[in-house]
């Protein structure tokens, strides 16, 4: 009895021993394929990735609706609906890929071409009247079963045969008579009489609306707001980029209404932004063709040093049906270290230049004293001759100084001659 105990306990280590090797293997191998699938993953590209709000038949969809992006017909991810009627961090890739969605297996009125790391709120609306998708949804994964180790079998204790009793003989019951039916009377019918058919009314035929006056989006539009610089100072301005795009394929014009709610001592500028009659908003609406963009820069303006909070808000819709409109909200936080130069001013603020360094100029020299003029000496040998003054400028002092200059050598000559004659007589 004791060999036999002994044996069964050796068993029972032998079995516990397989079952926690075999749960390592698995651990292991579950490691190793997880990360083998992490650095397959991370040389994918970036999905484009949605969220939004869901209707169905004009409805919030219910919670755990579920809610698939499909590419080429093929389901690339789905998720379900929360409590609030919403959905998040739906992936569809690769990118350059017409996108169309399902909620609750209908096909959704919206479609957008996919990009590659994109984040793009999409509201999806669908109806139950409407086309259904045939692609099946993917199935959860089905948990994996953890091994749970064989209990040794105790040895069974040897059963003490129970008396049998002797059963009573039951008395046989004698069999009721058979009751006769009694027969119910046919009644007769009336007869109804056949009523006068209703004239058939004319149809009355409905234009065709305009196509500013489509009910929905083909290809839900682009909204983007950008925060591009969040510190302001004196010479330097935040700055928000606003991007509003309507794809080609739309037939309906994009109608944007956006408010700008600021605290007190922030001013924001922009094209196509007028501040309120309340304090502290600035609004402004917009039109886009289809295959049109409309970007908008947005400069801000501070009187005070701090950080600050400002919230962007509004919403879009297909031109002519106010009823399918979307929501657009971002709140940014700014830091200004100086107040600006000119908050009150619509123009950005420029970088605040240095003057040149003026250099000094030396005094002008005097002018310098005028030479003194010549003067001719008259002749003293006899002979008459001639004077002439010159002005400071070296020019004859009066008409006949000019001749007077150019005879002179000629009455040299005359005196010379006088004077050789008179040296000859006797």
């Amino acid at each position: 009895m004791v060999i036999k105990q002994a044996s069964i306990r050796q068993t029972g280590r032998f079995i516990a021993l397989s079952i926690s090797l075999a749960i390592a293997a698995l651990v292991l191998g579950g490691l190793y394929i997880g990360g083998g699938g992490e650095s397959a993953l991370a040389q994918e590209q970036p999905p484009h990735k949605f969220y939004g709000s869901v209707s169905l038949d004009g409805n919030p969809a219910p919670e755990g609706t579920v809610v698939a992006a499909l590419v080429n017909g093929a389901v690339t991810d789905s998720v379900r609906v929360d409590g609030s009627g919403e959905y998040i961090n739906l992936l569809a890739s690769p990118p350059g890929q017409a996108v169309t969605f399902t909620v609750g297996g209908f096909l959704a009125a919206e479609k957008i071409v996919s990009e590659m790391g994109a984040i793009t709120l999409l509201n999806l609306t669908a109806s139950s009247a409407g086309p259904q998708d045939s692609t099946p949804t993917p199935a959860a994964p089905a948990p994996t079963a953890t091994a749970v180790p064989t209990a040794t079998p105790a040895p069974a204790a040897t059963p003490t045969p129970a008396p049998v009793p002797t059963a009573t003989p039951v008395p046989t019951a004698t069999p009721a008579p058979t009751a006769t039916p009694t027969p119910v009377p046919t009644a007769t019918p009336t007869p109804v009489p056949t009523a006068t058919p209703a004239p058939t009314p004319t149809p009355t035929i409905t234009p065709t609306p305009p196509p500013d006056l489509l009910s929905a989006f083909r290809v839900g539009p682009t909204v983007r707001l950008r925060p591009v610089n969040d510190v302001i100072s004196q010479d330097k301005d935040g700055i928000v980029e606003v991007l509003f795009r309507n794809p080609a394929l739309n037939e309906s014009s994009m109608a944007v209404d956006m408010t700008v709610s600021l605290p007190s001592g922030i001013h924001i500028y922009g094209e196509g932004f007028a501040t309120d009659s309340g304090a502290g908003a600035v609004s402004g609406s917009f039109q886009v063709p289809p295959g049109q963009s409309q970007p908008i820069n947005l400069y801000i303006k501070s009187e005070k040093i701090g950080r600050f909070t400002i919230h962007f808000s509004g919403v879009y819709w297909p031109a002519g049906n106010k009823d399918l409109f979307n929501p657009v909200s971002l709140t940014h936080s700014f830091t200004v270290n100086a107040p600006s130069l000119d908050p009150f001013s619509s123009a950005p603020s420029r970088p605040v230049q240095a003057l040149p360094t003026r250099v000094p100029t030396a005094a002008p020299a005097a002018p310098a004293a005028p030479a003194p003029a010549a003067t001719v000496a008259p002749r003293t040998d006899g002979d008459p001759g001639a004077s002439c003054s010159l002005s400071p400028d070296g020019s004859a002092a009066n008409g006949a100084g000019d001749m007077a200059l150019l005879a002179l050598p000629l009455l040299g000559l005359a005196g010379l001659a006088g004077w050789q004659r008179r040296r000859n007589r006797p």
